[in-house]
Formats: structure tokens, C-alpha cells, sequence
């Protein structure tokens, strides 16, 4: 199958931005490398958990519950990939 040759542009057609379009493909990209600059630390992060939760002898009991932090604990079933899930409960009265 022949490849199609890209149309050459028509002159003073070559600039064909549209603003609002390229400004927001912009404005994208840098959340999006936000999010990724984050997700990077939330791995560091999880794995440190996962370290101190060894040192303190608490992977046995799949878990840390306390003061309104619970963090659970999957050792991975199919390959050795441990995973956490924390949440921290927000007490009401402790905003107010």
C-alpha cells in the first residue's frame, strides 16, 4: 500500500495556529507533567510506607489502622508487587 504524500501548504497558509487550540494544548501538557512529577513522588512515597511498616513488624497484620490513618496492606498475589491503600478520615470537629 503506497503511502500518501503530505499536501504542501499553499503560500501564506503555513501558519495555520489557532490560538485558543495551541494555548490550551500548552496549558495540558503542564498539568500533565504535574501529575507525572507526582505520581513519581507517590511511588517514593508508598515505598517508604511499605519499608517502615517492615521495620515495625506490620506487614503480618496486612495493616495499620490508628487515629483515623488506615493504611492497608496487599503483598500481590500473582507477582511480588506489594500495594497500599491509605486513607485518613477527616474528623469534623477537628477542622471546625
Amino acid at each position: 500500500m503506497a503511502r500518501k504524500l503530505k499536501q504542501k501548504d499553499l503560500p501564506g497558509m503555513e501558519n495555520r495556529r489557532i490560538e485558543p487550540l495551541h494555548a490550551k494544548a500548552v496549558e495540558y501538557d503542564g498539568i500533565k507533567q504535574q501529575r507525572m512529577e507526582l505520581t513519581k513522588q507517590e511511588v517514593d512515597l508508598k515505598k517508604e510506607i511499605v519499608a517502615l511498616m517492615s521495620a515495625n513488624e506490620i506487614l503480618k497484620e496486612r495493616g495499620y489502622h490508628c487515629e483515623g490513618v488506615d493504611i492497608d496492606y496487599d503483598p500481590g498475589i500473582a507477582e511480588p508487587k506489594p500495594d497500599i491503600k491509605v486513607r485518613i478520615a477527616i474528623d469534623p470537629e477537628a477542622t471546625a
